[in-house]
């Protein structure tokens, strides 16, 4: 039996979260009409070798979750592809474990895919405890110049303006729904027969730009992907990995960030553009990525 929705959290010491977020699937799974033990939904935790009994907790507070334990940290692209690999699912639905899921959002999200099949990918509007929009749901691709103007704070200046405002697609009205670029990958609902088409994550992003990757996949293989505000998740941004009181661990993550971004542009951008802006490009991201080395 095909399951209609693989639900996929990958968790690195944040047991707390972790069982916050499956409590929130929970109580929306039941809203679906999903009773917990049937095979429609299936929902996996993949740990990546955490140190804080996240697999013990889990196993213990929710029995109903398939937990895979790893023995080594692999990241986040490999730790989703070993789940989607063993899957067969309609929907694949790739989860932050620093969520909490809207009581009503599998009720409204899965049926709107239903009807639209020509969508590989979408997102619903994912809102920081505060209530303001997490503007990494709702992203432009980095092009060199969607990420000048981002960094020397011109999409700030003039985020209605189209010129400006590309690396959030802040010139977008967020109450409608509208194609983007891509969404993060706190919530990220996922087409199966795209994921045949194109292909899983790529395994090179170790943390951070998989789903930029994989959005940008999806759309040159002429799938469309959208922002759908029909529903929401609460998003507890940065929990895993950045480890405010661990400072180590926080610079690992920063490095695996600006060499994610160096990987991003390569693949994609640097054959099209002229070697110079090639080389600016690469000396804006080391450039950055020293400022906030000493800041750290």
């Amino acid at each position: 039996m095909m399951h209609k929705l693989t639900i996929i959290m990958v968790s690195y010491n944040t047991k707390d979260l972790v069982v916050q977020c499956l409590d929130s699937v929970k109580r929306a799974m039941h809203a679906y009409g999903q009773e917990i033990g049937r095979k429609d939904i299936e929902v996996w935790v993949v740990d990546n070798a955490s140190s804080d009994r996240t697999v013990e907790v889990v196993r213990h507070a929710h029995p109903w979750v398939t937990v895979a334990a790893l023995k080594e940290n692999t990241g986040f692209a490999r730790a989703n592809n070993a789940i989607m690999r063993r899957t067969k699912s309609e929907y694949v639905l790739l989860l932050n474990s620093d969520t909490i899921v809207g009581e009503n959002v599998l009720s409204k999200m899965i049926p709107w895919m239903d009807e639209k099949k020509d969508v590989a990918v979408a997102t619903c509007k994912v809102e920081f405890p505060n209530g303001k929009l997490d503007p990494a749901c709702h992203r432009g691709f980095p092009t060199p110049w969607a990420s000048f103007t981002y960094m020397v704070g011109l999409s700030k200046l003039f985020p209605k303006t189209k010129a400006f405002g590309q690396y959030q697609m802040s010139y977008i009205n967020l109450q409608t729904t509208h194609e983007i670029d891509s969404p993060s990958g706190a919530f990220y609902l996922v087409r199966r027969s795209a994921i045949k088409d194109v292909g899983f994550l790529d395994e090179r992003f170790f943390m951070y730009a998989e789903d930029l990757d994989w959005s940008k996949r999806f759309k040159e293989h002429g799938w469309k992907v959208m922002y759908v505000p029909i529903s929401t998740v609460i998003h507890v941004k940065g929990q895993s990995g950045t480890a405010k009181h661990d400072p180590r661990t926080r610079l690992r993550t920063l490095n695996s960030f600006y060499r994610t971004m160096h990987t991003f542009y390569e693949k994609h951008y640097e054959r099209k553009y002229p070697k110079v802006i090639s080389v600016l490009v690469h000396l804006g991201i080391d450039l950055r990525w020293m400022l906030v080395k000493l800041k750290t």
